[in-house]
């Protein structure tokens, strides 16, 4: 289908989505790229995905150990033959924390509200759930070989504060401004050869602070160039994103030929992002049938659905994972915004939130 045929809706209102890409990937509107640090694990000045360049030193936010012995809560080791790496299917940086409580929190692992339990939640699985990558950050540190750190107005930290499972989660804090993200990156699980069908799913535990940002922001997100559908010489770069807007999640695309924006839009679904407790999120990328899908403690949230005969066109392939919490717009609601996510996995095919 050429694009000159292709119709979008722009479903939102109170946002303009004609913004610069809070992290630095590639832009969705006009307008340079939010610098920011990027803490790659190595020397400064690297460019920070999605032809955008980092600005700042980097640093490697610590050497991640692969399994090791660290006692969790005093009473499971954690351990295990784990490998510390991005392209070892299902192996994680860190092992299986056995059945440890986290921090004081409630039984079966979770510090600080949890959702009821539906058997989601309880020791880290990442050793056991056969998927090709999973994180649950039980090292305490951001793997430099798996993550690089994105930063502007924001920290990202390892900590026990809330836990969905094992004894840590990524904690993502961003003060109050446009701009701002706090987000890692992972670029070495998407080579086409990882997922051949060009589509993929990913599962992680979120936790939403009950001073969550009514504006436009961004949890998770991806972008990569495909074929110019009119045969044009310009290769085009698409973003897909899971976004919140007024707290409800929206399913975002934007779609870039050059230097020219030609869509941003969104599908903002009637489901309100959980708040105060930990659940579940699952969603598909398909880059072979231009699909976005989201799951919510594993029921279907169909208002977020984008579907193949919107048109909008999926990456092929994609070029990475970012997670973390950008911000579109300040929010003069807060003075600050905090989330944690925990034990992300991604796979060819669905993973559930059991696993």
């Amino acid at each position: 289908m050429a694009l000159r045929a292709l119709v979008v809706a722009v479903l939102l209102t109170g946002c303009d989505w004609v913004d610069t890409p809070p992290d630095g990937g590639s832009a969705e509107g006009g307008g340079s790229a939010a610098g920011g640090t990027a803490h790659a694990g190595g020397s400064g000045g690297g460019t920070a995905g999605g032809g955008a360049t980092a600005g700042g030193s980097a640093t490697a936010g610590g050497a991640a150990t692969a399994g090791g012995s660290a006692t969790a809560g005093g009473s499971a080791t954690a351990g295990g033959a784990a490998t510390a790496g991005g392209s070892a299917g299902g192996a994680t940086a860190g092992g299986s924390a056995g059945g440890a409580t986290a921090g004081g929190g409630s039984a079966g692992g979770t510090a600080g509200g949890a959702a009821t339990d539906a058997g989601f939640y309880g020791p880290t699985r990442c050793s056991t759930a056969n998927v090709r990558f999973c994180e649950d950050f039980e090292t305490g540190a951001f793997n430099p070989g798996r993550w690089q750190q994105v930063t502007q107005g924001g920290t990202l930290a390892i900590d026990a504060v809330h836990v969905a499972r094992g004894t840590k989660a990524m904690h993502a804090h961003v003060t109050n401004a446009q701009g701002n993200h706090a987000r890692i990156r992972n670029t070495t699980q998407f080579a086409p050869t990882n997922y051949p069908g060009k589509i993929y799913f990913g599962r992680v535990f979120a936790f939403v602070t009950p001073q969550a940002s009514t504006s436009h922001n961004s949890f998770i997100g991806t972008t990569g160039d495909l074929p110019n559908p009119d045969g044009g010489s310009l290769k085009l770069n698409s973003d897909y994103a899971l976004d919140m807007v007024n707290q409800n999640f929206v399913s975002h695309f934007g779609l870039k030929q050059g230097g020219t924006v030609l869509y941003d839009t969104g599908a903002r679904s009637s489901k309100p992002i959980p708040i105060g407790a930990w659940h579940c999120w699952e969603w598909k990328w398909d880059g072979q049938n231009n699909e976005q899908r989201l799951w919510v403690d594993e029921v279907e949230v169909p208002s977020a659905a984008v579907l193949a005969s919107q048109r909008w066109y999926a990456p092929q392939p994609f070029d990475y994972l970012a997670i973390g919490l950008a911000l579109y717009h300040a929010d003069p609601g807060i003075t600050a915004y905090d989330v944690w996510f925990d034990e992300l996995a991604l796979d060819d095919a669905r993973i559930g939130c059991s696993r």
